[in-house]
């Protein structure tokens, strides 16, 4: 539906207000979504950093920089420290599955 406004001071007040308003909208969205977006740059590089990552055939660790969906919602919208531990576990499995076969 699209709403016909004809041209008048009162009109041309009302869009100019709408659109002042939308840009503020705008403004505080991106904030938002940058700040986000920082918030979880930072949890991803903790969990990069922070864990021991999993042996690879060689012996060595190698860090771990792919993680399920369900551990990333874990990390960036749950509690960080206990997927931290869950995946830490994982990794711990891996290894030990990996050496003892």
């Amino acid at each position: 539906m699209v709403e016909k406004i004809d041209y008048s001071d009162e009109n041309h007040e009302r869009i100019r207000i709408l659109t002042n308003q939308f840009t503020e909208f705008i403004k505080e969205y991106k904030t938002f979504i940058d700040n986000e977006y920082t918030c979880n740059t930072n949890k991803a590089h903790q969990i990069t950093y922070q864990l021991t990552g999993k042996l690879n055939y060689r012996g060595r660790y190698i860090p771990q920089n792919s993680f399920p969906t369900s551990d990333l919602n874990k990390i960036f919208h749950g509690d960080f420290e206990a997927a931290k531990e869950n995946i830490a576990e994982v990794q711990w499995v891996h290894d030990i599955c990996k050496y003892n076969m």
